[in-house]
């Protein structure tokens, strides 16, 4: 009787442990839930020209984030919903540097949409998975962990990309990247391949960037940017040996705009980027991301580091145009 007792209560533990396993790694009833708010944008261009891409609803009343290549030259947008409904579309607005646009559904129906996610908070080797519309394969599914932060490929304005190994293909850009809890982390912009299909290396852009992106585009028309007048670029073996530098740490200036407030405070090409505001500076992406949540107008104190000696000069921020 004991024994038999005990194989039930053996029994019922696995039942239990197997059902928890499957809630816990199934993302079944998740894409359930947001398939209703991803979108796939189909768009007519000149010379009889179309394409097929992802986007997202991120509000109720029909505003939808993209990739801006992904409609860039449109003559016509449609979006269409896992539901098969087809709505015409506009380009309200875009910003070209982060690659982002915001559509409009011409109709005042209520939609369903996501909610954003602190991607400052996100992980190496957190769980995440895309829907979008790869090959046109409408609300297609894919899943992986995030491989890395803060990527930069040199082909856009204002990098800062999230990297994934969930698939990603042609027509998922400008589609979402969600984590485990159901929030966007993340747009979809671009892999990184000689072939043109996935390998493994996917790109998306921060949810907490797009999310500042969009809001300057809906509220103000264009995104307002803050410069001292300067490019930079990491520091690499050459630079390191060039300057005489003792560590691979912050950002070297290799380009100056005339009369900004870096060239009239007598900053250098050559000179190196070392604090911002009293933060330390690893990296040109770091001072880069510190820039886009700076303000025009405002004052920034600027280490630089010169012949082996750091300086602080404070200086103002200007529109970078």
């Amino acid at each position: 009787m004991m024994r038999k007792a005990l194989l039930t209560l053996i029994a019922i533990c696995l039942i239990s442990f197997q059902s928890s396993a499957l809630d816990r790694y199934t993302i079944t009833n998740l894409v359930k839930e947001l398939k209703p708010a991803v979108v796939t944008v189909e768009q007519s261009g000149t010379f009889g020209t179309s394409g097929v891409a992802s986007g997202v609803v991120v509000s109720s009343d029909g505003y939808v984030v993209t990739n801006y290549h992904a409609v860039e030259g449109a003559k016509s947008l449609r979006v269409k919903f896992s539901n098969k409904k087809v709505y015409d579309a506009t380009v309200v607005n875009y910003d070209e540097k982060t690659d982002l646009a915001v559509l409009k559904i011409g109709t005042y129906d209520a939609f369903p949409y996501v909610n954003f996610a602190n991607s400052d908070s996100v992980q190496v080797g957190e769980l995440v998975f895309a829907i979008g519309s790869p090959y046109g394969l409408e609300h297609s599914v894919s899943m992986g962990i995030i491989s890395g932060k803060n990527r930069q490929t040199g082909n856009y304005g204002y990098e800062d990309f999230l990297q994934t190994d969930a698939s990603i293909n042609p027509g998922n850009s400008g589609g979402p990247l969600f984590n485990l809890d159901g929030y966007l982390i993340g747009i979809n912009t671009a892999n990184l391949t000689q072939t043109g299909g996935s390998n493994g290396i996917g790109l998306a852009i921060p949810s907490n960037l797009v999310k500042r992106v969009i809001i300057q585009l809906q509220q103000k028309g264009s995104v307002k940017r803050a410069t001292i007048g300067v490019e930079v670029a990491d520091i690499n073996q050459e630079v390191k040996q060039l300057l005489g530098l003792s560590s691979y740490n912050g950002a070297v200036v290799h380009k100056l705009l005339a009369n900004s407030p870096a060239s009239n405070a007598g900053v250098v090409p050559g000179d190196v980027i070392v604090r911002l505001n009293g933060q330390e500076i690893r990296s040109s992406g770091q001072y880069n991301k510190q820039m886009e949540h700076s303000r025009v107008g405002s004052k920034v104190r600027v280490g630089i580091l010169r012949n082996g000696k750091v300086r602080t000069i404070v200086l103002h921020l200007v529109q970078d145009l």
